[in-house]
């Protein structure tokens, strides 16, 4: 199980995703974009053409958007801590 996060520490998104990642206990590689010249640009690039963050790689599948990003985590890795409810219309208001 290896996931890779694409993007910025001091981003607002990026952090609900770290937050998420604390609260599950995840390991995750850091890849941390810099629009002046990261040497993970181009590899993030590649991953997302619309260059937005965050993005991780999940064995192999890239998954876009922290709100998106916190639900697949909630749904693959989850252990007793769930970040969006499981019922859908609690969900909706989370």
């Amino acid at each position: 199980m290896s996931i890779t996060f694409y993007g910025h520490p001091f981003s607002a998104y990026c952090k609900k995703v770290l937050i998420a990642f604390y609260e599950h206990d995840l390991a995750y590689e850091l890849r941390q974009i810099d629009f002046e010249g990261s040497s993970a640009l181009d590899e993030f690039s590649e991953i997302w053409p619309i260059k937005r963050m965050p993005v991780i790689v999940d064995q192999g599948r890239p998954v876009i958007e922290s709100s998106i990003i916190i639900e697949h985590i909630d749904q693959h890795y989850h252990r007793d801590v769930r970040l969006v409810p499981q019922d859908s219309q609690s969900a909706l208001e989370a």
